[in-house]
C-alpha cells in the first residue's frame, strides 16, 4: 500500500493521480455487488481508462447540486464521526494498492487499520435507508467499501450515511475475503484485457 497524503481530494493533482487508474469508486463497473459477477459496464469503463492512459487527459467531471452539497457536508459528517466514535480520522489524498500504481482508492478517512466512507445523502435517500435493512444499505456501496479493504489490506470499513436532519446510520463493514477474491480476479481480467487493447492501438 502506498499512501499519498499531501494531495487534496478533488484537486487537479488528485485527478492526475487517478488518471488511467482503476479506482474503488468505479469497481461497480467491473464487478456486481450481490453475486460478484463480471460487470456488463466493464468495457465502457475500460475505454475511458485507455483514453486517459494514452492521452494523459483528465475527463471533465459532472457535478450536480446534490453532489456539491455532499462535498460541502463531508467535513461536518467527519466531525460527527470523530466526536461520537472518539476516533481521530486521518485524511489522505489517494491510496495505491502497490508500486505498480494500477489500482487505488480515495477513502474519506483512515483510522487504525480501518477506512471510513462517508455518504452525505438527500432526504429521500436517507428515509429509504432508514426503512431498509442493513444488508440493503451495505449492498449499495459494497464494491467501494470492499474495494477500499482490497486496496488497503484492512479488515474493516466504517460506512457513515449522513443527513443533518436525521439520526445518522453508521455500519461497520467487515472484510469479505470470498468477495474480494472474486474482485481480485475480475480486476485482473479487466487489466489484462485493457493492456491487450492498448498494445493493439499502439501497433
Amino acid at each position: 500500500m502506498i499512501i499519498i497524503k499531501d494531495v487534496e481530494q478533488g484537486s487537479e493533482q488528485w485527478h492526475q493521480l487517478r488518471t488511467g487508474v482503476v479506482t474503488a469508486s468505479n469497481f461497480s463497473n467491473i464487478i456486481t455487488a450481490v453475486k460478484g459477477d463480471y460487470s456488463k459496464s466493464a468495457d465502457k469503463y475500460m475505454i475511458k481508462l485507455i483514453a486517459q492512459q494514452l492521452t494523459g487527459e483528465i475527463d471533465e467531471t459532472y457535478s450536480s447540486a446534490s453532489m456539491d452539497r455532499g462535498s460541502e457536508m463531508e467535513a461536518e459528517a467527519r466531525s460527527w464521526y470523530e466526536f461520537t466514535q472518539g476516533e481521530k480520522v486521518e485524511q489522505v489524498g489517494f491510496v495505491f494498492k502497490d508500486e505498480r500504481k494500477l489500482i487505488g482508492c480515495s477513502p474519506d478517512g483512515m483510522m487504525n487499520e480501518k477506512t471510513l466512507e462517508i455518504k452525505c445523502v438527500i432526504g429521500s435517500t436517507m428515509v429509504t435507508y432508514l426503512l431498509a435493512d442493513e444488508t440493503y444499505i451495505v449492498n449499495q456501496y459494497k464494491q467501494q467499501t470492499q474495494g477500499s479493504l482490497f486496496v488497503t489490506g484492512f479488515d474493516q470499513c466504517d460506512l457513515l450515511i449522513y443527513h443533518p436532519s436525521f439520526n445518522q446510520t453508521l455500519i461497520t463493514v467487515k472484510r469479505d475475503d470470498e468477495y474480494i477474491r472474486k474482485m481480485e480476479m475480475a480486476i485482473a481480467r479487466f487489466l489484462k484485457e485493457m493492456d491487450e487493447k492498448i498494445k493493439r492501438i499502439k501497433k
